[in-house]
């Protein structure tokens, strides 16, 4: 039951009726001049207004609303008669009545409770229920207590306008906004919203009445015995109205590094318009919480207002969950509440706490060593789950990279000496794309080794690191290399004639700069600090030339060293030098070769006898012939080299060893004792 409100005063009360009396006598009038009637009256009224505002008890003159007034109906006269003589009524009576207080229930929808005011005014308090039908029953105007006074119809109604119900001048700034809206919602409507029975006192209800419109009805009844009744009739609130977000939806953002309850955003509250228990008690969240991230916070004012916050509860991860949307609901205390839903829509802000992370941790690739400057070869990813500048990536390389090469390495070819692997490439920062910036050499450098960086561009960057394994793939692009060692013992290109086949001639070793290379990889090469890696052309050929007959081949047993052999029976008279050339050709394609030529000088023994150039020879020769003439010229070969021949007589006893062949007369010749001498000569290899 809500507090009844304050006295009127004595003067307030005068001019109450006096306006009663005016509109009235504007409903009653008949065919008067209403101007002058209307024009007389506002003009006491006003003056009687300022008398009430001036004076705390102002003299009521009865007789001026009706002066100068112009001839009435009989109707109208009696009307007029009526209201005056309650007026005089009302004057006279200063009867202090004791307090009396009693509470009539009438029906299930209203309920009253009079009192006696110390003014000696009565009051009576009724209860209603909002949205009661239409003619629904709320009261009598009568007397609680016939034996102390009677309160008996017909009744004067008088409407209590607006105004202020609260005369203290002690009254706080508080107080009196808090009856300026009570003012506003209680406008005295009573002609159209409440049925008066004047003749009887009894209250009914013209409209539907809404609490959320009036909070209340008063006006004042006067009746015949000259009582004055205050008569109020609260406006039962009942639970007919929903609490209601000021929006559907609303958007908000976290930072995804908030700690849990140390974060929170102010929600706008729901509002109902019903109050006490039917307005809003709570709020919940219905859906949309993942891993309870959030909390509802709560708190009322002192102006009954359900105030709400939105807390962080939980670790909050933007790569995992980046938004949020929340349905929270606001119920009040109806059985069963009415409730009103909002949708918060949550953004959570982006907090660089992921580093960038690569595809795969090892990037392998493979390039000709041809490859044009400037070419794409292999390319890098990163990703990295922040938002914006946070995961934004770029690349860079790692300039402080060298390839450490094992000494074996210059004896198997490769020359590769500690070189940075980051001068021969680049890359592009924005696609990770890795080109080439310096021309690659596969029998100096087969594989290249890098570090590439991905970087976020967060304030405070996170960045992360890969490996990438380039291999150098060889081309056919050098010749083979022939390195030729002569076996004799003066290491010259010779041999004797009787050399046995198997007999070493020289030692021949070939090489190919594309041949093979030497890797210190244990990214390729497992369980090895140094392996020799051959390449598609592995393996030479290699051929010998000049030795139509075969008296030369090859022999070889790792196809790196060659030697040249006999093979076949030699005979320095048949051919005493050799033009000998070995080829050397890879398998590339085309294939590159070279070769080299050398004479090989057979050398002589004496293996063979001297010949005459005739088997005999015939001379005819005169007996007077002096001694020491010439007989004939002798002539002898050899095949052997460098042969030096002696000629002398088979028979002869004193021989004489002639170089030339010339035979000459010893003595003188007597054809009679010998005429055809015959001469046996012997050829010798001195």
């Amino acid at each position: 039951m809500m507090d009844s409100p304050p006295l009127l005063s004595s003067s307030k009360m005068k001019l109450i009726i006096d306006e009663t009396m005016m509109k009235t006598l504007n409903r009653t009038r008949g065919r008067c001049r209403r101007p002058l009637i209307d024009s007389h009256y506002h003009h006491h009224h006003r003056h009687r207004k300022q008398q009430v505002i001036q004076e705390e008890s102002p003299k009521f003159n009865s007789s001026s609303s009706h002066r100068s007034s112009p001839s009435l109906s009989s109707s109208s006269l009696n009307s007029m008669l009526i209201f005056l003589f309650l007026f005089l009524l009302f004057l006279s009576n200063s009867l202090l009545l004791s307090s009396v207080v009693c509470t009539l229930n009438f029906d299930q929808h209203s309920s009253s409770v009079s009192s006696q005011s110390e003014s000696g005014q009565l009051e009576l308090i009724f209860s209603v229920t909002e949205n009661v039908p239409v003619g629904s029953f709320i009261g009598v105007i009568k007397s609680p207590n016939e034996s102390i006074y009677s309160i008996e119809p017909p009744f004067l109604i008088v409407p209590i306008p607006d105004g202020d119900l609260h005369s203290s001048s002690s009254t706080t700034n508080d107080n009196l906004s808090t009856n300026s809206q009570q003012q506003q919602q209680s406008s005295g409507s009573v002609d159209t919203d409440l049925n008066i029975d004047q003749s009887t006192g009894e209250i009914r209800t013209a409209i539907e009445l809404d609490r959320e419109q009036r909070l209340y009805y008063s006006f004042i009844a006067i009746s015949l015995t000259g009582i004055n009744v205050h008569v109020r009739i609260n406006i039962e609130d009942v639970n007919d109205n929903a609490p209601r977000f000021p929006t559907h939806e609303i958007e908000l953002e976290f930072p995804e590094n908030s700690k849990p309850r140390d974060v929170k955003r102010t929600l706008p509250p729901a509002i109902d318009l019903d109050r006490a228990i039917f307005g809003t008690q709570s709020y919940r969240i219905v859906s949309g919480n993942v891993a309870n991230a959030f909390r509802l916070i709560s708190h009322r004012e002192k102006d009954d207002i359900l105030y709400l916050d939105l807390q962080v509860n939980g670790i909050l991860d933007r790569e995992t969950m980046a938004n949020y949307n929340l349905v929270i609901e606001a119920l009040d205390g109806g059985q069963p509440p009415l409730k009103d839903q909002l949708l918060v829509k949550i953004a959570i802000l982006d907090h660089n706490d992921c580093e960038p992370i690569f595809s795969q941790n090892h990037y392998y690739g493979s390039v000709s060593e041809n490859i044009t400057l400037g070419s794409s070869i292999l390319k890098v990813s990163a990703i990295d789950n922040d938002d914006g500048d946070n995961g934004r990536v770029v690349y860079m390389l790692h300039t402080k990279q060298t390839n450490n090469n094992n000494p074996s390495s210059s004896a198997s070819g490769s020359s590769s000496n500690s070189m940075d692997s980051s001068s021969y490439f680049a890359i592009n920062r924005h696609t990770g794309w890795i080109y080439i910036v310096k021309p690659l050499d596969y029998e100096s450098q087969d594989l290249h080794e890098l570090v590439i960086i991905a970087r976020d561009q967060g304030v405070q960057p996170l960045e992360t690191s890969a490996f990438v394994s380039i291999r150098v793939t060889d081309i056919n692009d050098n010749q083979p290399t022939v390195n030729m060692l002569y076996l004799t013992s003066n290491s010259k290109p010779e041999i004797s004639e009787n050399a046995r086949i198997g007999d070493l001639v020289a030692r021949i070793s070939v090489n190919d700069a594309d041949l093979h290379a030497t890797s210190h990889s244990s990214s390729f090469m497992k369980k090895s600090s140094s392996s020799k890696r051959y390449s598609s052309y592995n393996g030479l050929s290699v051929s010998l030339f000049g030795a139509p007959n075969g008296e030369f081949g090859l022999k070889t047993a790792d196809q790196i060293v060659y030697l040249i052999v006999v093979t076949g029976k030699l005979d320095r008279e048949q051919r005493s030098k050799y033009q000998l050339t070995v080829i050397v050709s890879d398998k590339g394609y085309p294939p590159q070769n070279t070769s080299t030529t050398f004479e090989l000088e057979v050398l002589d023994v004496n293996d063979n006898p001297p010949y005459f150039d005739q088997q005999i020879y015939h001379q005819t020769l005169m007996e007077t012939a002096d001694i020491g003439s010439n007989v004939f010229q002798m002539k002898a070969n050899d095949l052997d080299s460098d042969s030096i021949l002696t000629y002398g007589f088979l028979i002869s006893k004193n021989n004489t060893n002639n170089n030339n062949g010339l035979i000459t007369t010893r003595s003188l010749i007597d054809c009679e004792i010998d005429p055809e001498p015959i001469l046996t000569i012997i050829n010798r290899f001195a």
